[in-house]
């Protein structure tokens, strides 16, 4: 009888021990994938910006939506293809960035679509389209613009984006036939020829942010607040596919960036 219930005792024990050594390694297994997999959630506001209190709001058509942005001189300012599709923060730690957004939109094998320029060379041609509707430049002279045509003479930096949301100092009304809540990142134009990058997002929930039907309105009460003086304005690619990195914050992808503006 000793011996029956010394077996089961050991049968138990060993049982026990291969529980125990299993349930650790599926829980390892499990903490590892989750580790590895950033998927978007409401707490990104809080894991992702470096000081939350930083961030400034404004309340449009009873929604708020939190902001940064970043005043560069055009010298300052190039454009980098993620040839390699690189994480954002490992492209700019190569290129010796400070600060960065991201750049324009891509296709679906993550090269950039319509005009990319990089000192005076054309990387892609122009892309016909009705949103892709205008570029940002920087030409060698440093004059900088948003226009609806590339402008003629040589440019050390030109991307094709759209829609221009700001225009002539006026938001610009726009017809969107499919519209979504999501954070948004533009560039635009200062009457002083200066560059600003921009994001617009919700404070609660990162990757999301405004319609884009209503960013031109949003956008006009931030230059009122911030006291901005800014010409032309053009979207970005914006959603889980942009990154914003200033002094004050990180908001970082979810998905491949095609390009980014680097500050140096």
């Amino acid at each position: 009888m000793k011996r029956v219930i010394a077996g089961i005792l050991i049968l138990v024990g060993t049982i026990y021990f291969l529980f125990v050594l299993l349930g650790s390694s599926v829980k390892n297994f499990f903490d590892e994938a989750t580790v590895g997999t950033n998927f978007p959630s409401d707490n990104t506001s809080q894991s992702d910006m470096k000081d939350p209190t930083q961030a400034q709001s404004v309340i449009v058509n009873n929604s708020e939506f939190s902001y940064s942005y970043i005043i560069s001189e055009p010298s300052r300012v190039s454009l980098v293809e993620n040839k390699l599709h690189e994480d954002s923060l490992e492209l700019a730690q190569k290129n010796n960035c400070t600060q960065f957004t991201n750049g324009g939109f891509y296709s679906t094998s993550i090269v950039p679509l319509g005009l990319f320029i990089v000192d005076d060379v054309e990387k892609y041609p122009v892309h016909e389209s009705e949103t892709l509707n205008g570029f940002v430049w920087i030409k060698m002279t440093g004059e900088t613009g948003i226009t609806r045509a590339p402008p003629n003479g040589r440019l050390r930096l030109g991307l094709q984006s759209g829609p221009i949301v700001f225009e002539n100092g006026l938001p610009v009304q726009l017809s969107i036939a499919t519209d979504s809540d999501e954070r948004r990142v533009v560039v635009g134009v200062t009457e002083d020829n200066r560059l600003v990058l921009m994001t617009v997002y919700n404070g609660q929930s990162t990757y999301l942010g405004p319609r884009l039907g209503d960013l031109p309105d949003v956008l006009a009460e931030i230059f009122k607040k911030e006291a901005l003086s800014i010409t032309n304005v053009l979207n970005l690619d914006g959603g889980t596919a942009s990154v914003f990195n200033d002094t004050t914050a990180f908001l970082g992808e979810f998905k491949t960036v095609g390009s980014i503006f680097c500050i140096r």
